[in-house]
């Protein structure tokens, strides 16, 4: 209690604690509207960005890379990986996929630089366990984004066509160049033995002797060139009638990616069997785990499948590779 200058003691009185609760509740109102006000310009703030963004679409792709063998186990294997996987989202090859999309008819980005919006549009991600890398295109078109990951398997295609090609030719002029060093060689050697013959007086091998050795070292290539036609040609028909019947080659259970593949799922399998021997079907079915380890097996038995089909055909292309040389030996 306390008295008010210049009043009486008994009408000047203020209930001091209650001042300071309604002094309280002023302020707690002025801070409760403030909050309102900022809460409400933050929400329509936040819902207007919400309505002004453009729509964002994602296109995903799946793309196997066949790391080449080069004898050299572990590190040497994974920065091949690793550099093809650079590659995949390098700016010259997206300069000839924005070439092509353009050929096809398809509308690039606006702006300035488009091959590097294609390069901001486009993820590339390893698959854990397999030769296989997952593409995610995103962007505010789902036409390009689409058309971006359909092209740029025909454009690698035409690169390693094109580069396979340029080795071929390659290597054909070395061994040229390799064939007439050594024909020259040997008419020099020629050349020489018959000065020598001809200041030592001696007399020179028949020609029939010549002829017939050469004749005869004719006969046994060809001979060998057939049996290893045959061969061939044998092994081809057996992989495609295995690709017919829908069984596995050799070369196709060689595979390590694929007898990892099968690992995987045999040890999921047996995760699976010894939590079927402890709990119910019932359990199982609402089990978090369970349901996890089937979805699981589901997605290593598919990715089996299409391993065990990419190697049969691999191993069927090899064995057309391996043919198509012994007929052209012959």
């Amino acid at each position: 209690m306390r008295v008010l200058p210049g009043g009486a003691a008994g009408s000047g009185l203020i209930d001091e604690p209650q001042a300071s609760l309604q002094s309280a509740r002023r302020g707690n109102r002025r801070r409760l509207a403030v909050f309102g006000g900022v809460f409400i310009a933050s929400l329509l703030v936040g819902q207007g960005w919400n309505l002004w963004r453009h729509d964002e679409y994602r296109a995903l792709s799946r793309l196997q890379v066949s790391v080449p063998e080069l004898g050299v186990p572990g590190a040497a294997a994974s920065n091949a990986l690793a550099t093809q996987l650079q590659y995949l989202n390098s700016r010259p090859l997206l300069e000839k996929v924005a070439l092509a999309l353009t050929a096809a008819g398809q509308q690039l980005p606006a702006g300035v630089d488009a091959v590097a919006q294609l390069q901001d549009m486009l993820h590339v991600k390893p698959v854990p366990g397999a030769d296989v890398v997952e593409l995610l295109a995103t962007g505010e078109s789902a036409l390009l984004a689409a058309g971006l990951l359909n092209a740029l398997p025909d454009v690698i295609r035409a690169e390693l066509t094109a580069h396979q090609a340029q080795a071929a030719d390659t290597l054909l002029a070395g061994a040229r160049q390799e064939l007439a060093r050594l024909d020259r060689t040997a008419a020099q050697n020629r050349a020489q033995l018959e000065r020598f013959r001809n200041q030592a007086g001696l007399l020179a091998e028949r020609d029939e002797n010549e002829a017939m050795a050469r004749s005869k070292g004719l006969s046994n290539a060809l001979n060998n060139a057939m049996e290893r036609e045959a061969a061939a040609q044998a092994r081809l028909r057996a992989l495609t009638d295995n690709a017919d019947a829908g069984r596995a080659g050799g070369r196709t259970r060689d595979d390590p990616a694929l007898v990892a593949l099968t690992g995987r799922a045999g040890q999921v399998r047996e995760e699976l069997r010894d939590m079927e021997r402890t709990y119910t079907a019932e359990f199982m079915a609402m089990d978090p785990r369970a349901r996890a380890l089937r979805a699981r097996l589901a997605e290593l038995e598919r990715q089996i499948v299409q391993q065990g089909s990419a190697s049969q055909e691999a191993a069927v292309n090899a064995a057309q590779e391996e043919a198509a040389g012994a007929r052209a030996n012959v």
